[in-house]
């Protein structure tokens, strides 16, 4: 059979790869140069473990299912090869093309990949802790929810790649060329991504805490809700970038470029601004509270900074405020000004016109007493996110005052509001819920309230907080007592 390799057909040498592994590897050896045609090949489910199948090609062939552990695949063509399933943990992949090919839920776990083309591969859920990408051609790669932990990804061709829900903690992405990918909901916290660049990528709700963004490019990025928390954006271009609703606690801003980004809603406490330059930067309901060298900061034009800004990061610096273009007597009159401001949202039921009537009189009352408030009725299970006060982007700083009757206590909507608030209030250990109640205490006492995503029951907190009684809030002595409770925990907590 040896002095006759070049005339066997495919079907024999898949019976002696699939029966005789030993035999395959030896005929391997004894013909080197000898380049095996295994295209379309059913491989599926088969043991491969150690086999020599360097430059093989196996383009489309199913090997979905199949033991690699340890095989030997430098330089194999694999594309469009079916590898879902498939354990390739110790293989050898080095200089192996795999554009198009499938390969969830795979093993690769600490396999040497640099250099390796996986344009437009699949990899969903797959295994790649620790795994050596440096350099690698991941254009239009689908990571999704792949496991990514401590991997190697410096100067890989990231562009328009699916990073979405994907566990990059500790991964290496220095130099990486991301632009246009969609990191929506990634956990990156400690990753590296000194010098990338994140162009027009999709970051929203990424988990970026302790992250090394130094000198990245983000132009144009979306982070709407991120945690940037601790993260080094120093000497980052962020010009553009749609921070809405993101955490930037204690981050090293200095020397970033925030020309014409967005900052609704954003937290910056105590993040590090030396030399930091602006310019139509928009802060809107923006926390500036205690935020480090704002008085160096550089200005190329005006900023919008709005009161709600204002009033919860007083005080700012004079330079800070002229650089965003307030006249001398508005920031005199801010000097003398009434500290104050109060406010919320109120969240209810739309659909029970008792809820209603009760939050248009607590709307009107709260008003008076000093409190600023807005009512946001929950209407339809297709009302979008930005329209619901626990979800909106620019929201995340607001308290929301949480109606409880029985057409919402029950309802998802208010699982998911609840549970998106108990999150920020772990996150910063300010209060946001404030929940009050038209049932009676002992619907109350036993009333669950399970998180969506981790079923933790929110609702013993919720109690222990205090959950206000206006189940008798026609009667005006118990209703005149039960706003006064309002009123002030809104003020004070």
């Amino acid at each position: 059979m040896v002095d006759s390799i070049h005339n066997l057909s495919k079907e024999q040498l898949l019976h002696v790869l699939k029966t005789n592994l030993a035999g395959w590897n030896q005929l391997r050896a004894g013909f080197p140069d000898y380049v095996p045609n295994l295209s379309k090949a059913d491989l599926s489910g088969v043991n491969l473990a150690g086999a020599d199948l360097r430059r093989v090609n196996l383009i489309r062939a199913d090997l979905s299912g199949a033991n690699l552990n340890k095989a030997d695949l430098s330089r194999a063509n694999l594309i469009s090869t079916h590898l879902a399933d498939a354990n390739l943990s110790g293989a050898l992949l080095k200089e192996s093309n795999l554009m198009r090919a499938v390969l969830d839920r795979c093993n690769l776990n600490r396999v040497d990949l640099s250099a390796v083309n996986f344009a437009q591969a699949s990899l969903v859920g797959a295994n790649l802790i620790r795994v050596n990408l440096a350099s690698a051609v991941l254009t239009e790669t689908n990571f999704t929810e792949a496991n990514m932990v401590h991997a190697c990804l410096t100067e890989a061709q990231l562009e328009k790649a699916i990073l979405v829900k994907a566990n990059l903690i500790n991964a290496d992405l220095e130099r990486a060329n991301l632009c246009d990918a969609d990191l929506s909901g990634v956990t990156l916290n400690e990753g590296k991504l000194a010098g990338a660049n994140l162009k027009r990528v999709d970051l929203s709700m990424a988990d970026l805490s302790w992250a090394d963004l130094s000198e990245a490019d983000l132009v144009g990025a979306k982070l709407r809700r991120a945690d940037l928390t601790n993260a080094d954006l120093s000497g980052a271009c962020l010009q553009h970038v749609d921070f809405t609703g993101a955490t930037l606690a204690k981050s090293d801003l200095s020397e970033a470029d925030l020309i014409g980004a967005t900052l609704i809603g954003a937290d910056l406490e105590r993040a590090h601004l030396e030399r930091t330059l602006f310019g139509e930067t928009l802060f809107g309901n923006s926390r500036l509270k205690h935020a480090e060298q704002l008085a160096t900061s550089a200005f190329r034009g005006p900023c919008g900074l709005d009161h709600r800004t204002l009033m919860q990061s007083w005080p700012l610096p004079v330079a800070f405020l002229q650089g965003c273009g307030l006249p001398d007597n508005m920031i005199e009159a801010l000097a003398k000004r009434d500290s104050g401001y109060h406010s919320c949202y109120i969240s209810f039921s739309g659909y029970s016109d008792r809820d209603t009537e009760l939050v248009e009189r607590l709307h009107t009352d709260l008003q008076v007493k000093g409190i600023r408030c807005w009512q946001s009725p929950y209407r339809s299970r297709d009302q979008k996110d930005s329209e619901r006060p626990a979800e909106a982007g620019s929201r995340t700083t607001e308290r929301v005052v949480m109606v409880l009757s029985s057409h919402s206590m029950y309802s998802e909507w208010l699982k998911n509001e609840v549970a998106f608030l108990r999150k920020q209030e772990a996150k910063d250990g300010a209060r946001r819920l404030f929940p009050v109640s038209l049932v009676d205490q002992q619907e109350v006492a036993e009333w669950v309230c399970p998180d969506p995503e981790t079923g933790v029951d929110h609702a013993p907190a919720l109690r222990e907080h205090g959950i206000l009684d206006f189940s008798e809030w026609r009667d005006s002595d118990n209703y005149s007592f039960a706003i006064e409770l309002l009123r002030d925990s809104l003020r004070f907590m």
